[in-house]
């Protein structure tokens, strides 16, 4: 299937993934979401601006 580089490293491209909850990486490069047992095309989620709030 694929090879697992590790926790929270990116199954398809090897590189590390950004934290999107507790197991949860997602990969910029590939757009793609994953944990240790699963990969999903969810999207990025979206960090809202700090500037509408201030």
């Amino acid at each position: 299937m694929f090879v697992n580089f590790g926790s929270g490293k990116c199954p398809v491209c090897g590189d590390f993934g950004k934290t999107m909850e507790k197991n949860v990486f997602h990969c910029p490069k590939c757009s793609i979401a994953f944990n240790d047992f699963y990969i999903s095309n969810f999207q990025e989620l979206k960090e809202y601006e700090n500037k509408y709030w201030n």
